[in-house]
C-alpha cells in the first residue's frame, strides 16, 4: 500500500538522519510544515481559490503522504491527523481516494489523538469510504463522528456529518432518512449562522424532496 511504501521511505530517511543525531528535530519540523500547510488547505479547498490550492498540493503530494506515513510510524497521532483532516478533500477532488483512505485510516488507528482532530478525520474517513462505495464503512465512521461531535458539542462538524449521512442515505435510496438528516444538518448550519453551509444542505434537501415526490 501507499502507506507502507511511504513508511519504508520514512524509515530509511530516519535511519540516515539517526547517524547524524537529527531524527527528532527533522521529524518535528517536517510534521509542522505539512500540518500547517494542510490546515491552510482545508479552507482553500472550499473557497474560490480551490484551483490554486489543488496545484499547490499537487506539488507537495509526495511530501504530504510521506509526512503522514512518518507520523504513523512514529505513533504521532496528532501530527498524522492534523494533516489528514486538512487534505482528505484534496484526495477526493484528485481521485486519489484509495491512497487517501489508506493513509487516513492508518492515522485513525493510532491511540491518544486529540478528540477534535479525530472528529475531523472521522468525517473525512466517512466521505472517502463512501466514494469507494463502502457504505457500511462510511456509516461506521460517520456514526462514530456523530457520537464524538455530540460529546464535543462541535456544531460545525455535526452539521457536516448529518449532511454526509444524508448523502449516504440518498446513495442507499433511503429518501425519508435523507430528508430527516438534511433537516438536522440545516438546523446546525442555522445555529452557526453559516449561510453557505445552509444553502448547500437546503439544495440537497430540495433534491431529496423531489426524489420523494413531495
Amino acid at each position: 500500500t501507499s502507506a507502507s511504501r511511504c513508511s519504508k521511505r520514512c524509515a530509511s530517511a530516519l535511519e540516515h538522519l539517526d547517524e547524524r543525531g537529527g531524527v527528532a528535530s527533522a521529524r518535528a519540523a517536517h510534521a509542522r510544515t505539512y500540518a500547517t500547510l494542510a490546515e491552510s488547505a482545508w479552507g482553500g479547498l472550499y473557497g474560490p481559490d480551490v484551483g490554486v490550492w489543488l496545484h499547490r498540493l499537487d506539488a507537495d503530494h509526495e511530501n504530504i503522504r510521506a509526512a503522514i506515513a512518518c507520523a504513523v510510524a512514529e505513533r504521532d497521532a496528532a501530527a498524522a491527523l492534523r494533516i489528514c483532516a486538512g487534505v482528505w478533500r484534496y484526495w477526493v477532488l484528485r481521485g486519489s481516494v484509495s491512497d487517501g483512505r489508506a493513509l487516513n485510516e492508518a492515522a485513525l488507528s493510532l491511540p491518544g489523538a486529540p478528540p477534535g482532530l479525530r472528529l475531523q478525520a472521522l468525517n473525512g474517513a466517512g466521505v472517502l469510504a463512501a466514494e469507494q462505495g463502502d457504505f457500511a464503512g462510511a456509516r461506521a465512521r460517520f456514526e462514530e463522528g456523530l457520537a464524538l461531535g455530540r460529546e464535543l458539542a462541535d456544531t460545525g462538524l455535526l452539521a457536516r456529518i448529518y449532511g454526509n449521512l444524508g448523502n449516504l442515505a440518498i446513495y442507499e435510496d433511503d429518501i425519508d432518512g435523507a430528508v430527516a438528516l438534511y433537516e438536522r444538518s440545516a438546523e446546525q448550519w442555522r445555529a452557526l449562522g453559516d449561510d453557505r453551509g445552509l444553502s448547500l444542505v437546503l439544495q440537497n434537501l430540495g433534491i431529496a424532496h423531489v426524489r420523494a415526490g413531495g
